[in-house]
């Protein structure tokens, strides 16, 4: 498989760099930096702050990447060519799309806001703040409460139904964007995941703070992928105190039809199959733990 990740450079300062992107070769376990990221309009505040870049599509041999509180848009040569925001979106993490149409998480409001790429308009949004019901909104308001309570980290989009889950909440929430109806959300088997959304007969999710990769079918764990261990010896900017990715966070994952990417901190790929517990590859990037991996996507070019 080849993929493009996405990472964050944590404890940098304003001209370093926050991030890049970069083309992963699972079957040859290279890489190639295409992309450094170094966008001097980013917030300092945070432990992430604004750094790095976020969920990744390709669309129309466009990238579309998330930012904190953007959209950016790169041509075929990682060329920024356009971004767009919103008032209401803050704190991002993935991207999924839909019939032209970009579903971008905005965290720090509990909601999720859609971007049709043809018109180029914000058309729809829905906030969901724990142990409420989901409530669609006018997307060209802004009066909104700002909440942070499902950490929203995970969405997708299957038969026409956005599916997103978060790190505060052990279920996987289902709604559908045209008629606004809501599903019965799906227990997951563990709490605190990342990036749980549906594949093959079941759900698969990471657990960053575990660090490992789950599938479940129906209330049973099918199958546990730890993330393997980075020698520690190895470690570059092991002596920060704060501000810092944790090793083996797990976060960031792109399915195959049977092998699933994820990644993890310092940043590096693995890819895993069922029925084996160990991935077949691993592609390490770097032993700079603050740099940590965020979000995967299939590359097509």
């Amino acid at each position: 498989m080849k993929v493009l990740a996405s990472s964050v450079i944590r404890s940098t300062h304003r001209g370093d760099s926050h991030g890049g992107l970069y083309i992963v070769d699972t079957d040859n376990q290279t890489y190639e930096q295409v992309l450094d990221w170094d966008y001097e309009g980013i917030r300092w505040e945070g432990g992430g702050g604004d750094r790095g870049l976020r969920g990744l599509i390709f669309h129309n041999n466009l990238l579309y990447a998330a930012g904190s509180n953007e959209i950016f848009v790169f041509n075929k040569d990682f060329q920024l060519i356009d971004q767009y925001t919103h008032p209401l979106l803050d704190g991002t993490h993935e991207l999924t799309i839909d019939n032209d149409v970009i579903y971008n998480i905005s965290n720090c409001y509990d909601s999720i806001l859609a971007f049709d790429i043809k018109s180029r308009e914000w058309i729809w949004g829905v906030q969901h703040i724990k142990h409420r019901m989901p409530q669609c909104f006018d997307i060209r308001g802004t009066n909104l409460q700002r909440a942070d309570t499902l950490h929203l980290d995970s969405i997708s989009v299957k038969n026409g139904w956005l599916y997103y889950a978060g790190s505060t909440t052990e279920h996987l929430y289902g709604i559908h964007p045209v008629t606004n109806i809501t599903m019965e959300p799906t227990l997951l088997y563990h709490k605190n995941t990342h990036n749980a959304q549906f594949w093959k007969d079941g759900i698969v999710f990471n657990r960053s703070l575990e660090s490992d990769t789950c599938y479940q079918v129906g209330n049973e764990l099918i199958q546990h992928w730890p993330t393997p261990l980075c020698d520690r010896s190895l470690l570059t900017n092991a002596g920060l105190t704060a501000d810092h990715a944790r090793a083996e966070y797990t976060r960031g994952m792109v399915l195959g039809e049977n092998s699933i990417c994820v990644g993890s901190s310092p940043a590096c790929v693995h890819e895993f199959v069922l029925g084996r517990k160990e991935p077949i590859s691993t592609t390490r990037l770097t032993y700079d733990i603050r740099n940590s991996i965020c979000g995967m996507t299939r590359y097509p070019w």
